[in-house]
């Protein structure tokens, strides 16, 4: 029982990580600013690890 409400609970927060840094990403896409590729290239990395991680 506690071992479920423990990955229930570490499932909801990479949940709303995910979605903060997909907010983030797109916000990053859309802003239409100019950054380097290594800090684009770095928002890519950490959405994919959010995300299969």
């Amino acid at each position: 029982m506690i071992l479920n409400v423990g990955l229930t609970v570490l499932a909801l927060a990479l949940c709303v990580m995910l979605i903060i840094e997909m907010v983030e990403f797109l916000k990053f896409i859309v802003g239409g600013e100019k950054q380097e590729f290594k800090y684009f290239l770095v928002k890519i990395l950490v959405l994919f690890l959010r995300l299969f991680g």
